[in-house]
Formats: C-alpha cells, sequence, structure tokens
C-alpha cells in the first residue's frame, strides 16, 4: 500500500526503490523465522528506521534498504531489557 502511495505522489523511483528492497530485505530477515519476538524486533526496527530516514534532510538521507545490523541488535537488547524490566517486582 505504501509503495502504492509514494508512486503516485511521484517521489523519484530510486526512492520509491529503495523502499521496495527495504521491505523485502525485513521480509526475509533471519529474525522473521524466530516464532517468539522476530516480528516484533523488525517491526520496531522498520519504525525508527523510516522515522530517521524521513526526518533526515535529503542530503543526509541514508540508503534504508540496508539493514543496519548493529541497531537489530541493539533493538533486540532493548526490547528484552523492557521484557526483564516489567517481570521484577520492587
Amino acid at each position: 500500500m505504501f509503495l502504492t502511495h509514494i508512486e503516485h505522489t511521484k517521489w523519484p523511483m530510486t526512492v520509491v526503490d529503495t523502499f521496495n528492497w527495504f521491505f523485502y530485505n525485513l521480509e526475509m530477515h533471519v529474525l522473521r523465522q524466530e516464532e517468539e519476538d522476530g516480528e516484533r524486533i523488525l517491526l520496531h526496527y522498520m519504525s525508527r528506521v523510516w522515522a530517521n530516514w524521513h526526518n533526515s534532510p535529503p542530503a543526509k538521507q541514508f540508503n534504508i534498504a540496508l539493514i543496519n545490523e548493529n541497531l537489530m541488535h541493539s533493538i533486540v537488547c532493548e526490547l528484552h531489557s523492557r521484557e526483564l524490566g516489567r517481570g521484577m517486582a520492587w
């Protein structure tokens, strides 16, 4: 749906292609196979990266299609840390 909308708003085809690869790479990511948290981790990643890309000035926009595995790992740690914090009764 998103790709269709950005095509209709006349975004450059290079940007449309980049987003196409972004979603494809997330769909094919190894975390997709992880039943318990994979989907949630990928959604957090997608949300954060898309917001960072969208809020960057055009000259500073990065290739969103390239998966940043360091950021992905950071998000995994962040989400697991939140879960551990909820489980503790103080």
